[in-house]
């Protein structure tokens, strides 16, 4: 069976979440963590660095590096059945399905949440800019679907609800 059926790649969302033209690669995935973390180098055309990343991430269908990178959120339709169905499994409801496309190359996430975030070109090799709810100094937020647990009421320390964190 295809890791990416054809309905998954050829249905992307009206209003992608991000688009860019940079080279993208895997930095970083951290099985313990369910973390995935892709990442854009700066480069004499491109001054920063940008990070894009996607946690709790269940299941991953890329390719190691991509240039020019799309991602939408796909909420129904053949897409989402047919990532149910490579899954063997419904997607729980802290879980969505993020199409992940490039110029040559088409691929997906099952994730709880993706962000992206940029520096402003000031340092030479972060580590990762993803070390807080908030980004460091000189980072910037690209976008974001997280939803921080601060924001719907729970605080540390708080009995567990609907409204303590999903991610």
């Amino acid at each position: 069976m295809r890791c990416v059926p054809e309905t998954i790649s050829a249905i992307i969302a009206a209003m992608p979440l991000y688009d860019s033209t940079r080279a993208f690669r895997v930095a970083r995935w951290n099985v313990g963590h369910s973390w995935l973390l892709l990442r854009s180098d700066k480069s004499e055309e491109h001054p920063s660095t940008v990070d894009v990343s996607f946690k709790p991430a269940s299941a991953v269908c890329l390719p190691h590096t991509m240039h020019g990178l799309q991602i939408a959120q796909v909420e129904s339709g053949d897409a989402l059945l047919s990532a149910r169905h490579l899954l063997g499994r419904p997607l729980t409801k802290w879980e969505h399905l993020f199409t992940v496309d490039s110029d040559a190359e088409h691929g997906w996430v099952v994730c709880g949440a993706v962000a992206a975030r940029e520096d402003d070109g000031s340092s030479d090799h972060p580590p990762t800019f993803f070390s807080g709810w908030a980004p460091p100094e000189n980072v910037r937020t690209l976008f974001s679907t997280y939803v921080d647990p601060r924001e719907r009421g729970w605080r540390p320390g708080t009995p567990s609800s609907e409204s303590s964190p999903g991610i």
